[in-house]
């Protein structure tokens, strides 16, 4: 069996020899590819365990070789996804790039280390004016409580137990005021303090701050932090530029008019935008406007999706401006050219699968309505074609389970379990 000779070389961007978490048939599938994926789902509210992220591989690996065997590997569709993927990570090194130039000191990762190890409880009191917060300090300075002050105060932060103070993170304080609780020993005074609204005076009543070997400890998790952080900048940076030199328009009228059920393949070839003459259809965010509404449980309003298709748009703009420069052919790239195949191939496959699945009866289409008739909320008739495209979705799925199952039962497939955990405790 011939399949993809660079992905089997190893999938570890060109590293040298890599450690095996599994092998399908001849192929196999290394730690590195494993750890790429896992990183890839940082940041999701609940991300998928190790074992999980490989068998999505292991599925990936047999569709890719049920895709060659079914001489899908020279398609349009191929040929198109692996250039697709290619744009995608020229704009990563391009990015990274700017992140690299951009790597935060260690003066910005202790400002990060104590915005969320350093806790203060106190008590304060915030009056409208500098004025009347310095006349209450006097006077508390004189023998005068918080408590007999706060008649005086705009609000009023006090407890009749001290040990009740409940603690606040340094990054939950503004600035100054932080800065100024943090610098005072329990029990001092502190302020005047100008807050974004009113003047405060207070008094830090026990606080917390993060040691030097905790510090250590969290440093590549916050350099981690940062780095996303000038990721997200680097990206809207670019974008916004690009869009003014283009001066991208969005078809937010077409956006606005969208109901809630399944469009229409009319309005899936929609064009939602223009990027350099390259039409954006409205089906290129479809897929994620339906992953939102059914992950909330309530259709994907027009604000969702005019925001989809702006980051759709700065993301193409991005990726242009990467090719431009030349990136799409940069060593970093082209060390992924079996990963973007065997991907690229995965996804023809499905494809293929999806088309050949049977249509669904009216049976079949009655049937899902039922099931999610309180999700509808309304007659059979008035969401017949959303119905029938759900129903349609679910024989797809049906088939590709069913080609997945029979894929797995024919190959020779073999994991490496301590290999996998390795790999997980990386993510950890």
């Amino acid at each position: 069996m011939i399949f993809l000779p660079l992905f089997l070389a190893t999938l570890a961007n060109g590293a040298g020899p890599a450690e095996v978490v599994a092998r399908v048939d001849d192929f196999a599938i290394t730690r590195a590819a494993l750890i790429k994926r896992l990183d890839a789902t940082r940041g999701q509210p609940r991300p998928p365990a190790a074992e999980q992220v490989l068998d999505a591989l292991i599925d990936e690996t047999l569709l890719a070789s049920e895709a060659r065997r079914l001489g899908l590997e020279n398609s349009q569709l191929v040929k198109q996804l692996v250039q697709d993927q290619k744009r995608r990570a020229a704009a990563e090194v391009l990015v990274e790039g700017e992140v690299v130039r951009h790597q935060p000191g260690d003066d910005k990762l202790r400002e990060l280390f104590h915005g969320t190890s350093d806790f203060v409880s106190f008590e304060s009191l915030t009056f409208e004016t500098p004025e009347a917060a310095a006349a209450a300090l006097k006077r508390v300075k004189a023998g005068a409580t918080f408590a007999s002050e706060a008649k005086n105060a705009v609000t009023s932060q006090l407890y009749e137990k001290p040990e009740s103070a409940p603690p606040f993170m340094r990054a939950q304080l503004e600035p100054a005021f932080g800065d100024a609780l943090f610098a005072a020993a329990p029990g001092a005074l502190v302020g005047p303090v100008r807050l974004s609204v009113g003047v405060a005076i207070a008094r830090p009543i026990r606080k917390e701050i993060g040691t030097k070997a905790d510090y250590a400890a969290r440093r590549p998790s916050l350099l981690e932090y940062a780095n996303k952080q000038i990721r997200t900048a680097v990206r809207q940076r670019l974008a916004k530029r690009e869009r003014e030199l283009a001066k991208i328009k969005l078809d937010e009228s077409f956006l606005q008019s969208l109901g809630k059920g399944a469009p229409t393949a009319q309005q899936l070839d929609h064009p939602i935008a223009s990027v350099h003459g390259r039409a954006v259809a409205y089906r290129a965010i479809e897929g994620q406007a339906r992953a939102i509404a059914a992950a909330s449980g309530h259709g994907a309003g027009a604000a969702v999706k005019i925001q989809l298709a702006w980051q759709q748009v700065d993301a193409l703009l991005v990726e242009d401006l990467a090719v431009q420069r030349g990136l799409d052919k940069a060593p970093e790239v082209n060390a992924q050219a079996g990963e973007f195949e065997r991907a690229a191939l995965a996804t023809a496959a499905l494809e293929k699968i999806r088309a050949s699945a049977p249509s669904p009866s009216e049976r079949d289409i009655e049937g899902f309505y039922k099931r999610n008739a309180a999700q509808y909320g309304r007659p059979f008739r008035e969401v017949l074609a959303d119905a029938a495209a759900g129903a349609a979705a679910e024989k797809q799925a049906s088939a590709i389970d069913a080609r997945l199952a029979a894929l797995r039962k024919k190959a020779s497939i073999s994991i490496d379990k301590g290999a996998v955990a390795r790999a997980s405790s990386h993510r950890a």
